[in-house]
């Protein structure tokens, strides 16, 4: 019997699949139509992940509220105190919104208490890329610079 391929992945199908099978798992195939459909109708994707993009602050509101309330943190926020920029005001990268997946980057928004001590309370925080928020543990010099003149112009 001639070894079936995958018409998405090129991987052979198993003989457990049905004989008329074109992937080789459902996963594959569910892959493979996504994307036909994806080229298919590109302004639906993008209007339903500008949709997804509109619900980040209230999931970031969502995760410090949990985060201040484990670490007994002042808490006094609401969702329109969040507000997302295009670019990082301290390293000014273009900030890249939620795709889904949970895949932290350097580029993605992070909420930043101005001072710790503070809390998230009004007028002490800010989006900021997660870069920015995390340099205080492995920043290179010039990062250090750029961080030094943020904190100059709030302060």
């Amino acid at each position: 019997m001639d070894q079936r391929v995958c018409e998405n992945c090129g991987n052979s199908i198993g003989e457990d699949r049905r004989s008329n099978a074109k992937y080789c798992t459902d996963v594959c195939g569910n892959r493979a139509r996504n994307k036909r459909h994806y080229r298919a109708h590109p302004e639906a994707f993008k209007e339903k992940r500008l949709r997804d993009n509109s619900k980040d602050a209230k999931r970031m509101l969502s995760r410090v509220q949990c985060r201040a309330k484990k670490f007994d943190i002042p808490f006094d926020l609401e969702e329109a105190d969040i507000v997302i920029p295009e670019i990082c005001p301290v390293l000014g990268l273009t900030l890249k919104r939620s795709t889904g997946r949970g895949n932290w980057k350097d580029c993605s928004p992070s909420l930043d208490r101005i001072v710790p001590k503070l809390g998230y309370v009004k007028g002490n925080v800010r989006v900021i890329s997660a870069r920015a928020n995390l340099l205080k543990s492995n920043a290179t010099a010039e990062e250090l610079e750029k961080v030094l003149e943020d904190l100059r112009r709030l302060l």
